[in-house]
C-alpha cells in the first residue's frame, strides 16, 4: 500500500507572504494546530509553521538564533511568555509566513509504501509529514495514526 493511498488529499496550506493574522484565523476552528504546510504559486513545497514556531513569535530572539542558543549548554533558555508579552496588534498584519516558517520539510513521496513511511516518522521523531508528488508540488498530508488504521483495516480489525 501507498502513501497516496491513505494520505488526507484536502490539505489547508499557506503561502510565504500570508500575514500572522490571517494564518491564524484560517486555523482558529481547529482543535489544535495542525502542520501547515507553505507552498508557493505553483504548490510547490517551500517549508511549514508548527505550533513551535508559531510560539517563536513571542521569543525576545529569532528562531535560528534561538536553537544556537538551545545548542550551549550554559546559556539557559528563555520561555516565550505569551501572556506578558508586549506585541502590538498591528503586528499580526506585520510579521508574514516567511519570518517564522521552517524551512526544514521532511516530506514524503506519494508513491512511498507506508511500512518505508512509518520508518522515516520514526527516524525523525515525528508524528505527521507533509506529501508531495515528483515535481514536489504538495499532494496531502499524511500521520503515524493513518498508517496504523490502515494496517489495522488491512488485518480486518476495523
Amino acid at each position: 500500500m501507498l502513501i497516496k493511498d491513505i494520505m488526507l488529499k484536502n490539505v489547508l496550506s499557506v503561502e510565504r507572504s500570508t500575514t500572522l493574522s490571517r494564518l491564524l484565523k484560517s486555523y482558529e476552528k481547529f482543535h489544535g494546530l495542525p502542520l501547515v504546510p507553505v507552498v508557493d504559486e505553483n504548490k510547490h513545497l517551500v517549508g511549514q509553521v508548527s505550533i513551535q514556531d508559531i510560539l517563536s513569535v513571542f521569543t525576545p530572539h529569532g528562531r535560528d538564533l534561538q536553537r544556537i542558543l538551545d545548542s550551549l549548554p550554559f546559556v539557559e533558555r528563555e520561555k516565550e511568555d505569551i501572556f506578558s508579552s508586549d506585541i502590538p496588534s498591528e503586528m499580526g498584519f506585520l510579521i508574514v509566513v516567511d519570518d517564522f516558517m521552517d524551512r526544514k520539510v521532511i516530506s514524503l513521496s506519494e508513491d512511498l509504501p507506508i511500512e518505508e513511511a512509518y520508518q522515516t516518522f520514526g527516524k525523525y521523531s515525528v508524528d505527521e509529514a507533509l506529501v508531495v508528488n515528483k515535481e514536489n508540488q504538495l499532494v496531502g498530508i499524511i500521520g503515524k495514526f493513518d498508517i496504523i488504521l490502515a494496517v489495522f483495516r488491512q488485518k480486518g480489525i476495523i
